[in-house]
């Protein structure tokens, strides 16, 4: 298992569901449809928003499909090593645990 989804499985998965189309077990729990992350591309003219969904994780943006705020997970992974990235939106830093997942996502989108 790549370190991505391993992490995707252990942090996200509860609501995103181990395929990331947004069917995990708690989703029924919450008051607003949990978003099909394989779909991100197709959402977004053919292209992987790699900066917003690094920015999305990490806590720095907001999150506004969501009926109470996602956890930030960059605090949890604030400790771990950082890395320099390219992404749609230029270069940026982020974390590496959280751009291991944003990495595993790119690879299941339709």
């Amino acid at each position: 298992m790549r370190i991505g989804e391993a992490s995707f499985s252990a942090y996200c998965a509860t609501c995103h569901g181990i395929g990331a189309r947004g069917d995990g077990a708690r989703a029924v729990y919450l008051d607003m449809p949990v978003t099909d992350l394989t779909r991100l591309s197709h959402s977004n003219n053919g292209v992987f928003p790699t900066a917003r969904v690094i920015a999305k994780i990490d806590g720095s943006a907001e999150i506004t499909s969501h009926n109470s705020p996602m956890p930030p997970w960059g605090q949890l992974f604030s400790a771990g090593p950082r890395v320099r990235v390219e992404t749609d939106a230029g270069p940026m830093d982020a974390n590496l645990t959280v751009f291991e997942i944003v990495e595993w996502l790119r690879t299941l989108q339709q």
